[in-house]
């Protein structure tokens, strides 16, 4: 989750993944997008269609991802590169 939240605070695309039955996501995140999946083969093949139409979207811009940092925050007022200033 460490990595998700850096992401998010970068306002990154993620797509969030789970083996776990989405109704045990944590609280802040259940809100967001999220697809379960498992090694069953059908159930694997909807995670690959699924993963192809988030990227496809990610790339075209055509889905929208946010997040619950990015709710928040207001990113414009934020240039990225001011994290990294001495």
């Amino acid at each position: 989750m460490y990595e998700l939240g850096i992401a998010h605070s970068f306002n990154k695309k993620t797509i969030m993944i789970t083996r776990d039955d989405l109704g045990s996501l944590l609280f802040d995140l259940k809100q967001y997008r999220a697809k379960d999946y498992s090694t069953n083969f059908k159930k694997f093949y909807d995670l690959i269609t699924y993963l192809e139409n988030n990227l496809k979207g990610a790339r075209d811009d055509s889905v929208i991802f946010n997040n619950s940092v990015g709710d928040f925050l207001d990113h414009s007022k934020i240039a990225s590169e001011e994290f990294f200033k001495k």
